[in-house]
């Protein structure tokens, strides 16, 4: 009998449902209420039930019970509105000449991000722990300065929030970063489209009876094409020079294409200098590169798999989105952060670096799943408990069984459900999805509050 070859105790089980098989004689009876429903259930059909068991005692329905967290979130992002009258604010500065991004051109001032400025942990903590008032709210702003001979991305502070004229200002953000630029680094990208439209497309134009030959397709910048062709980043940055190598791509067919995996394996190389544009050559993709590593200082943060540093608030990334435009002097030189500072008895941050393996295979076509590639990490407490933490849990039930009898369940203070649950309302209807509630940024009214509105990028 199978039921006399399971130990003795079952000892802790995770909430769920236990099946004991063996005959009829030998088959314990348990003693909880929801357990004999379960097997009641269980007996009469061979499907799940779209209602929970009712153990038949009278069902006094509650509402959840409210609660009110002591503080207030700190690390909220923006509301709508907030993003809203920031970027609103923004256009509204003479100085800054913004231009909305449909309509901006090589030339022209953008807004690329708006979005909470996170507090600094030496502001946050006499608030938390203590009776401090709530720091006060900055919105981080990432600007695109074309309008001039010397284009740059540029961090800004704004604040304090709310919005209030003659109150609220900006100014460059610069403590976060190594770089010491007023929060601006230069801008490699300004007259992209410029050199797209002018330069490289007549240029892979000219060689189209090649590709043609080769991939039955062009690249010439026309909406027909089969063929793209975009860059690297970041451009190569050597001896005073900048090298841009453009990739040509298959475009893709369809929704569930990727064009990142359809490289053609063609290059086309230009060289910048001081006086612009000079040369360009095509060459094989099997040339090796003798300049070595492009990175330089951008990257500092992939040489390590895990370090550790004392916190600050000068160092709460360890990178920029834009350090590949100046990679000899990044916005965000990781390598800084290590200046011969003791640990002891500090408070620590962790730079922690996951990768994984990947075989390429006819499987990642026409998009690769990752999903049996993972990496993590366990934080866990060394000798900090006196034991098993676990034990303290109610999420689990003790069977005591012994000589095909239970003696004993254990709920560890559940209590037996009283209240018949329909879960076909619980199941979610695709059609009634309505996608991402989301707020275009600028011109933004009062009519628009609460609307859903396609986000633009300003």
């Amino acid at each position: 009998m199978l039921s006399s070859l399971l130990p003795r105790s079952l000892g802790l089980l995770g909430l769920g449902w236990l099946l004991l098989v063996g005959s009829s004689e030998g088959v314990p009876q348990p003693k909880a209420a929801w357990m004999r429903g379960a097997r009641a259930r269980l007996s009469k059909s061979s499907k799940w039930n779209s209602k929970s068991y009712v153990n038949g005692s009278a069902c006094v329905e509650t509402s959840p019970q409210d609660f009110q967290a002591p503080k207030e979130n700190v690390w909220d992002g923006l509301t709508n509105w907030e993003a809203a009258s920031v970027t609103q604010w923004l256009f509204a500065q003479a100085d800054l000449n913004l231009t909305r991004s449909d309509d901006a051109g090589d030339w022209d001032n953008s807004v690329l991000l708006v979005e909470l400025m996170m507090p600094n942990k030496s502001d946050v903590l006499p608030y938390v722990d203590g009776n401090a008032t709530a720091p006060t709210r900055y919105a981080h702003v990432l600007l695109d300065l074309r309008a001039t001979d010397s284009p740059t991305y540029s961090d800004v502070l704004v604040g304090p929030l709310p919005v209030v004229n003659g109150t609220t200002t900006w100014q460059p953000l610069e403590y976060p970063f190594t770089r010491k630029t007023g929060g601006s680094i230069r801008n490699l990208d300004a007259d992209s489209d410029t050199i797209m439209t002018d330069f490289i497309y007549p240029i892979t134009a000219n060689i189209s009876d090649i590709t043609m030959d080769l991939w039955g397709g062009a690249a010439t910048g026309a909406d027909n094409d089969t063929l793209d062709v975009w860059g690297i980043d970041p451009v190569w940055q050597y001896d005073n020079k900048l090298t841009r190598w453009d990739s040509f791509w298959n475009k893709n067919t369809d929704v569930f294409d990727a064009e990142t995996l359809l490289p053609l394996g063609l290059f086309l190389k230009i060289l910048y200098t001081d006086n612009g544009r000079t040369q360009y050559s095509i060459i094989n993709a099997d040339k090796p590169n003798k300049y070595g590593d492009n990175l330089i200082d951008a990257a500092n943060w992939a040489k390590y798999d895990l370090a550790v540093t004392k916190q600050k608030d000068t160092e709460p990334r360890s990178a920029h989105p834009y350090n590949g435009q100046d990679v000899y002097n990044p916005v965000i030189n990781f390598d800084e952060f290590f200046d011969g500072e003791c640990l002891l008895q500090e408070d620590l941050v962790v730079w922690l670096n996951l990768g994984m393996h990947h075989i390429p295979h006819t499987g990642d076509l026409p998009n690769t799943v990752f999903t049996t590639a993972h990496s993590g990490v366990q934080f866990m407490p060394l000798n900090y408990y006196d034991g098993d933490i676990s034990r303290q849990t109610v999420n689990m039930v003790r069977i005591n069984y012994s000589n095909s009898t239970v003696s004993k369940v254990e709920t560890f203070g559940q209590q037996e459900a009283l209240c018949e649950v329909d879960l076909a309302k619980e199941e979610f209807d695709p059609f009634s999805y309505t996608g991402d509630v989301v707020i275009r940024k600028f011109p933004y009214g009062e009519s628009l509050r609460g609307g859903l509105v396609r986000v633009e990028r300003c």
